[in-house]
């Protein structure tokens, strides 16, 4: 592919192509909150990322809209460029330096006259001057300005059908692997059932996502580790972020509620909720132990006071030893602080070392 022959790249070869469209038209939508001082106010809510008298960055918009994009662009990102038109309607913009109403119409036709010339001299492996450079999410239908985000809102001003750039191409994960929930006013994507992330911005893009194929539901799946653990991990930063994107692992989730589910040998007083006595009952009560161990050796003339003595000795023995004998079992996550800490290294520890072993045969 030379340089005089660009690809045109548009929607029409997209069944969806019109809920791609419709998500960039939005993305200029919110672009415009920031000319007003409420609407910079709800842009802040919306983007926690958004800087007023500015616009929100595409690609900030799309970690917002679109689950696991960030997190798994290192397995999808194309390293070659090439030459292209692009459907104006098709680009995510923004107007962070300027916008087309800070130029006079003969700054616009320059800013449109210099894009073309500077196309015309790069090549697909780098755009020199003033040439566009995006990125072009295949599969969904939309492409994101790197280099060259200012002018998107003027050619869409000026009605022009296309921006010449440089493109490389993006991937997505296919719509079978993700799954979406949205639980009340949250809302988690899921990964091959195995890595979720926080996507709250999700429902703007809904139309495009379901179209995709990607399924939402509103049912947390039992075969998950419990949502309160998964927000307990993403509260307590237990996440991987590649791109910058937390994502929490399933595996070590899964792995805390087997841990905790284990049954142990423990006493009584190991389990939460048992209050031990305080210690002055307690030595009273082994006083009363060897108190009546030694009477019942000199009560062998009188039968039945040393059967009294030896039965109260045997109760009290029970009363006070028993609690501490590891006689009963319990879940981990049923136990003191202590005790369920120990009891949960030392039973994590059983577990990988048998998974290790199983891997290894």
């Amino acid at each position: 592919m030379d340089a005089s022959s660009p690809v045109v790249i548009t929607t029409e070869k997209f069944t969806f192509g019109t809920a791609a469209k419709d998500l960039v038209a939005l993305k200029n939508q919110l672009d415009g909150l920031d000319r007003n001082p409420l609407g910079a106010v709800l842009a802040r809510h919306l983007f926690p990322d958004f800087m007023g008298n500015s616009t929100i960055a595409p690609f900030t918009f799309a970690d917002f809209v679109l689950p696991f994009f960030n997190s798994q662009r290192a397995s999808f990102e194309s390293k070659k460029g090439y030459k292209a038109l692009v459907a104006t309607s098709m680009v995510v913009g923004e107007s962070w330096r300027w916008r087309p109403s800070s130029l006079d119409e003969d700054e616009k036709e320059h800013v449109i006259k210099k894009a073309f010339e500077d196309f015309e001299k790069s090549d697909a492996s780098r755009a020199q001057g003033e040439c566009a450079s995006y990125s072009y999410i295949k599969p969904l239908g939309i492409v994101l300005a790197h280099e060259g985000k200012n002018r998107v809102a003027l050619f869409r001003e000026k009605d022009l059908p296309y921006i010449p750039a440089i493109v490389h191409d993006e991937g997505y994960p296919e719509a079978e692997r993700i799954k979406i929930f949205e639980i009340g006013s949250e809302c988690f994507a899921v990964l091959d059932d195995s890595l979720v992330e926080k996507v709250n911005g999700a429902y703007l893009a809904k139309p495009l996502l379901a179209k995709y194929g990607i399924k939402f539901e509103n049912k947390w799946p039992n075969n998950y580790p419990k949502l309160e653990r998964v927000r307990k991990a993403f509260a307590e930063d237990r996440v991987i972020k590649p791109y910058g994107t937390p994502v929490v692992d399933f595996s070590p989730l899964r792995l805390d509620e087997e841990v905790e589910n284990t049954y142990v040998d423990v006493s009584i007083l190991d389990i939460n909720g048992i209050i031990l006595p305080s210690w002055k009952l307690w030595a009273g009560g082994c006083c009363l132990w060897f108190a009546l161990l030694a009477s019942a050796k000199f009560a062998v003339v009188f039968p039945i006071l040393e059967y009294v003595l030896t039965f109260s000795l045997g109760a009290l023995s029970v009363a006070l030893f028993v609690p501490i004998m590891p006689i009963l079992k319990c879940k981990v996550k049923l136990l003191k602080e202590r005790p369920y800490w120990h009891h949960r290294f030392e039973v994590r520890r059983q577990i990988e070392s048998k998974k290790d072993g199983q891997d290894h045969s």
